[in-house]
């Protein structure tokens, strides 16, 4: 062998190892970039998620009154007992004997259906009185601080033939919103 062709040789193989050494290089470069973007992707993520919550924390406290309103307006479903004694005491108060005969309260799987807590509570009332009282208590039981909606509403006279006593009987089927 010549001269020229170990030279050629030499050459090749040096050529061949700082090839190889530069491609060896880059994969470790770019690995390490990988992993520093990742690294940033994942910082950028948690603060992201940390801006999320703080934003989350501050709307809570900014709409405390409002829940707390709102959660006033619905009844407890362990409160409906209280909220009958009180449909009644309201009776009393207009001048008329109110007697709750129904309640009926919305199953769990319809309430869960509709993707919510709320359920519907439906209150059969009836109430006794002089047309004027009844009326009175038709306008307080829509006044009543809960979210509710009269469903049915009746209004019958009622004559006694042996003291010619006038009465009326109000029917009411309302619908009070119930929190589970």
């Amino acid at each position: 062998m010549n001269r020229a062709s170990l030279i050629s040789i030499a050459s090749i193989l040096f050529a061949a190892a700082a090839f190889a050494a530069y491609v060896s290089a880059y994969q470790y470069l770019d690995g390490m970039r990988d992993r520093i973007f990742a690294r940033e992707s994942g910082m950028s993520a948690e603060r992201l998620r940390e801006s999320r919550v703080e934003s989350v924390r501050a709307i809570f406290a900014a709409t405390s009154v409002e829940r707390e309103a709102l959660s006033r307006f619905f009844v407890r479903q362990e409160e409906v007992a209280g909220v009958v004694s009180r449909l009644e005491k309201l009776g009393a108060e207009s001048g008329v004997a109110a007697e709750v005969s129904g309640i009926g309260i919305e199953s769990e799987s319809l309430a869960s259906a509709r993707g919510g807590k709320l359920r519907a509570v439906d209150i059969t009332l009836q109430a006794v009185g002089t047309r004027a009282a009844a009326e009175a208590y038709l306008r307080r039981v829509e006044l009543f601080p809960y979210a509710l909606s009269l469903e049915e509403v009746s209004l019958e006279k009622l004559l006694f033939t042996e003291t010619r006593d006038e009465r009326w009987r109000l029917a009411v089927r309302l619908r009070i919103g119930a929190i589970q």
